[in-house]
């Protein structure tokens, strides 16, 4: 396999997640309410096949989504060159912002595509209200990332058939060369 291909399937593993993602989705079942906590033994007891199968097919979306920001990140350090400080701070919505390697439209996507996870993170602290998993405003936050997958995978896959043989390893910027210093002269 070379170089160029391997870098496609590792981009595509983005696609991937989200087929198995899709997959899980289909497999959700309405959870009893929490006003009813004796409901939830029985609704276990009957969905159990179903809750595994989501599960599983979760962690695999998940591991193929982790692939996928390997390769992300890789793509974006090849745009910004070594060390890659920037890269590693901030590796998607910022560093696509800065070194126009996506889109600026990208960019700010995965900025909004960000800030949708960080709210979406509230629901731990009111597993009741709008932002929890079943409230009206996860159904609006939910699909952020996978609005920004789409198109970052896509984009990643028309560039790596630009220019196939980009450079895979950062360059380390070359010393200036010194200029050995003068005595110091009388006058």
């Amino acid at each position: 396999m070379n170089e160029t291909t391997s870098r496609k399937l590792a981009t595509m593993t983005g696609f991937a997640a989200l087929v198995f993602g899709a997959a899980a989705v289909t497999l959700e079942r309405p959870w009893p309410s929490t006003s009813d906590p004796a409901a939830f033994p029985a609704f276990l007891a009957d969905n159990r096949d179903a809750i595994l199968a989501q599960s599983m097919l979760f962690l695999i979306s998940a591991g193929l989504f982790m692939w996928f920001l390997g390769a992300l990140r890789s793509f974006l350090i090849e745009a910004e060159h070594a060390p890659g400080r920037l890269s590693t701070l901030a590796f998607v919505a910022v560093l696509s912002l800065h070194t126009k390697v996506f889109p600026v439209w990208l960019g700010w996507l995965a900025v909004v595509a960000a800030a949708a996870a960080v709210l979406l993170t509230f629901a731990l602290v009111d597993p009741t209200g709008p932002l929890a998993p079943q409230g009206w405003a996860s159904y609006l936050l939910y699909p952020a990332p996978i609005v920004w997958l789409v198109p970052a995978a896509t984009v990643m896959i028309r560039r790596i058939d630009r220019n196939p043989n980009a450079r895979r390893e950062p360059t380390r910027p070359t010393e200036e060369p010194t200029t050995p210093a003068r005595p110091p002269t009388d006058r």
